[in-house]
């Protein structure tokens, strides 16, 4: 939960944070549901490298990683 909060503020957008905070019961919703199949561990790899390369400064490798998570969840689902 506390790891969207904290990408939006390293993203340096304010409004972001506010955001999270109005939909915090369906992310609560998301957060459970992934932790409740093995792909909670695979997610946290994706958004601890997404993280540090947004802490990092390196815009279009966030962006790839961002994609590939998104591709991940996405065939995820589609088993």
């Amino acid at each position: 939960m506390a790891f969207f909060y904290y990408l939006y503020l390293a993203a340096h957008n304010q409004a972001y944070p506010l955001l999270f905070n109005s939909f915090r019961p369906t992310y609560q919703t998301l957060v459970r549901w992934n932790s409740e199949g093995q792909g909670a561990t695979e997610i946290l790899h994706y958004n601890q490298v997404l993280l540090r390369l947004i802490q990092s400064g390196y815009t279009e490798a966030a962006v790839a990683q961002d994609n590939a998570r998104i591709t991940w969840s996405l065939n995820d689902l589609l088993r």
